[in-house]
């Protein structure tokens, strides 16, 4: 289970890592979500509390957000 988590983790980061050096916004928002659908299994499997759990979800959609906010202003050259 450890090596699945740390595959699935390699992958993910190396998915955004392409995203953003091509500037492909779908590559990036998959690389997010396999990384979201891995903190999500691990939940299920662990004895946190649902507050702690519900401010990770929420962090994560913040994280969404801001990441695909910034690369769009990136491509219109606002920032």
């Amino acid at each position: 289970m450890l090596l699945f988590d740390a595959f699935m983790f390699i992958i993910s980061v190396i998915q955004i890592m392409m995203g953003v050096r091509t500037d492909n916004l779908s590559i990036i928002n998959k690389g997010m979500f396999m990384l979201a659908s891995l903190i999500l299994v691990r939940f299920f499997d662990s004895d946190i509390s649902i507050v702690a759990k519900g401010l990770v979800f929420i962090i994560v959609g913040v994280g969404f957000l801001i990441t695909n906010v910034v690369i769009i202003n990136n491509r219109k050259g606002v920032i």
